[in-house]
């Protein structure tokens, strides 16, 4: 079957967004990461992190989860697995002696694109680009390295094309620092701000880290001295997320020589060693009306590095799950193919929209044209798929041609929990959830089943096969098992049972008597058992009793013919027209799918399913059934596994029964593993009953950080499907977690 469909995406090319990771007193590493970031086209907004105490504090993270770097590079002590396990993106040893930077670095030089800046401008503005050439370690040079860039003494541009009619000074006065503080534009660091375009954003998903509103039209300065790294990174990643702001670091010991300069700055952060109450006498002195900031936590909101400049709006056709993109070479930094260690991003695509990852971009990438190696990457970030590449041939300017793959579902949900080290298995009830969905007609299809009505017609229709077996096992072994746990053995076993077929035959006349509970909407039930019908849900034929062995039969319309025979005792047999003096009603009876998915449980789950696919998310997916392992320990065994786009979640489903408390702790566990969003556990049970009064206290006991939504019967026959999506919004700066019962809006 041929899959074709046309979408409308953009591509983007922009650096690699780097985080570097030092020891607390590394001060030669500092140093060079300084030089590294002051050459190349977009240091600007990369991030430092020293290895200590704070490294993975709650805060730090998510300030690096916002920022959303491609790669860190590990110049400390501290394992590269710890770091890829808490910022979730690719880790490079910076140690190692085969370790360059210059792989992960596009040179300043390299730009001649200027299509969205104003040269002309810029070179009528500026004639001098200051920055530092020295780099003999004192307090002086320190100031001038971090606030405004640091390259080698023998670094000449004026010959390259952006360079060409400035002259790059080397900064050597506290006078003329604090002259071009408050312009910038004339900072070698600050020169393609303007083309990344950064913007802050605040909504109801979510928490503002800066209710204070520092950075923001209020000029900063931040002391420290020459001796503490700290007030060092914290200054150049405060400026890389405010870069718009007048931010500046000063060295304490310098103090008396620019004090005087301290009078047009709104806040100070301190690190100071000792002395700090004297420092905050003099900084009071000098300017009372100096406001200090807490500098024990990073303060932002939404921030994106757009790079809009170099984006480009296409159409592509998928088919087959296959694509082709194409990037112009007027948006790349050099018209001249010098293009190299580059990310390509894309976006637009729903199918794009999953949790941050470097495994799952892999599944969209093709080797050919993107070599996925220990330096390169395709990792799904905040905005879409990020790619590196660095095949480009020099002075050729043809477009970026690459071609993409959309992988499965089953893919996706595989590669994700093994990113977790974790192992995901089907079983049986996957293929049969699967099978019955698309009887159905696909997700779209399911609501039918939110109809109780419906439900219990359908139960009701199904054999009673399950629960005869349960009725022979119980009696074989007596009290030495729990009924739970017969039930649990049996379904997951049932398709290797053999049982003698025993369908529920109803003529069309009796089929309103297993709905007992229908009222005046009898033309509604009988609108839906056409649906029914035409989904195979239903099948349709004539049933009656063999002249020669007695035995009921039942054949579908579409196989009777004139020449019949019994299939039970293979004699020859004519459907009769009557049947005890009344002309032979059609009967019906369920597709052995579905009679199997409700001995099964399947029918809750795909209720629950449906209760999902109907929220206000994009890039939804469900896979059903799955064992989870741990290399061979088995860990859990998840009903449905599911996304609403960029979140996770796992959830757990009853028909009339409680929940397990080692399966409670068992999904909460894997849940916690794979740093899931939400856990869902769902019921027929009442609300008001002792069993989810019973879950609910559980899980206030596991303090979740996560929701743990409950559904009951009452919400999941509703007839507008309670909205989720409101329980993620911020709700006093902080979201919601723990149990959360679902009612009826």
């Amino acid at each position: 079957m041929v899959m074709y469909r046309n979408e409308t995406i953009s591509t983007k090319i922009r650096p690699i967004k780097k985080l570097c990771i030092i020891e607390k007193d590394d001060h030669e590493n500092l140093i060079s990461i300084i030089k590294h970031f002051s050459s190349e086209i977009g240091g600007f907004f990369n991030l430092i992190l020293t290895n200590d105490e704070d490294l993975f504090s709650k805060n730090t993270i998510e300030f690096i989860k916002n920022h959303d770097p491609d790669i860190v590079i590990n110049y400390s002590k501290i394992d590269d697995k710890s770091l890829k396990s808490n910022f979730k993106t690719l880790v490079v040893d910076g140690k190692n002696n085969s370790f360059d930077y210059n792989r992960f670095s596009i040179p300043l030089f390299i730009l001649d694109n200027f299509f969205d800046f104003s040269k002309y401008g810029f070179d009528n503005a500026v004639k001098k680009i200051y920055t530092s050439f020295d780099e003999k370690k004192d307090s002086n040079n320190l100031m001038y390295h971090l606030n405004y860039g640091l390259i080698k003494n023998d670094t000449r541009y004026e010959d390259e094309a952006f360079f060409e009619n400035v002259e790059l000074v080397n900064l050597d006065s506290i006078s003329t620092f604090f002259e071009i503080a408050q312009k910038q534009t004339n900072s070698l660091l600050f020169l393609f701000r303007g083309l990344s375009r950064s913007q802050e954003s605040i909504d109801i998903w979510s928490i503002d880290f800066n209710k204070e509103q520092y950075y923001k039209k209020k000029p900063t300065v931040i002391f420290g001295d020459c001796n503490n790294i700290n007030s060092m990174i914290y200054f150049w990643n405060v400026r890389a997320t405010y870069p718009y702001n007048v931010n500046i670091w000063l060295p304490l010991e310098l103090f008396d020589e620019y004090k005087k300069d301290l009078k047009n700055f709104s806040n100070y952060c301190i690190f100071a060693e000792n002395s700090v109450k004297e420092f905050k006498r003099k900084i009071n002195e000098t300017n009372k009306d100096l406001t200090e900031i807490d500098n024990s936590k990073y303060y932002f909101n939404n921030i994106k590095m757009e790079w809009n400049s170099f984006k480009h709006i296409q159409n592509v056709s998928i088919l087959n799950n296959k694509f082709r993109i194409k990037h112009p070479s007027e948006k790349f930094f050099s018209t001249y193919g010098l293009n190299i260690n580059l990310v390509l991003e894309i976006t637009g695509l729903e199918d794009l929209f999953l949790p941050n990852s470097l495994k799952l971009g892999e599944l969209f990438t093709n080797s050919s044209d993107f070599s996925i190696d220990s330096h390169n990457f395709s990792r799904i970030s905040s905005n879409g798929l990020s790619v590196r590449f660095s095949n480009f041939v020099p002075l050729n300017n043809e477009p970026y041609v690459a071609k993409l793959k959309i992988p499965d579902v089953k893919s996706i949900f595989e590669t994700f929990f093994e990113e977790h080290e974790l192992e995901l298995k089907e079983t049986n009830g996957t293929q049969i959830t699967n099978q019955l969905i698309n009887l159905i007609g696909g997700f779209e299809k399911i609501d039918i089943l939110r109809d109780k009505n419906i439900f219990d017609f359908l139960v009701r229709l199904t054999p009673k096969r399950l629960e005869r077996l349960i009725q022979k096992v119980t009696k074989d072994v007596g009290d030495n098992i729990e009924i739970e746990q017969i039930v649990e053995l049996i379904e997951k076993n049932l398709d290797e049972i053999n049982t003698i077929s025993s369908n529920t035959i109803v003529e069309t006349k009796n089929l309103l008597s297993y709905a007992p509970n229908i009222g005046k909407e009898k033309s509604d039930f009988y609108s839906i058992i056409q649906q029914l019908y035409e989904m195979n849900v239903l099948l349709r034929g004539k049933s009656f009793k063999c002249s020669s062995c007695n035995s009921l039969l039942w054949y579908p319309l579409t196989s009777i013919t004139n020449e019949m025979k019994c299939y039970c005792c293979n004699n020859s047999i004519n459907i009769p027209i009557f049947s005890k003096k009344n002309i032979l009603d059609d009967s019906f009876r369920l597709n052995e799918l579905v009679a199997n998915a409700v001995d099964q449980g399947a029918l809750p789950v795909l209720l629950t399913t449906s209760i999902i696919f109907n929220q206000k998310f994009a890039g939804k997916r469900f896979i059903f059934d799955s064992d989870i392992y741990e290399k061979i320990d088995l860990l859990a065994e998840i009903d449905i596994i599911f996304t609403f786009g960029k979140k996770i979640g796992l959830a757990e489903v009853k028909a009339d029964r409680g929940f397990d408390i080692k399966q409670i702790d068992k999904l909460l566990n894997v849940a916690r593993i794979v740093n899931a969003d939400l856990v869902l556990f769902s019921t027929l049970k009442s609300c008001e009953s002792q069993e989810i009064n019973d879950l609910i206290s559980h899980i206030k006991t596991k303090n979740l950080d996560i929701p743990a939504f409950i559904l009951t019967k009452e919400s999941l026959f509703e007839k507008n499907v309670v909205d989720l999506s409101k329980y993620f919004e911020v709700n006093d700066n902080k979201f919601q977690n723990g149990p959360i019962l679902i009612k009826s809006d």
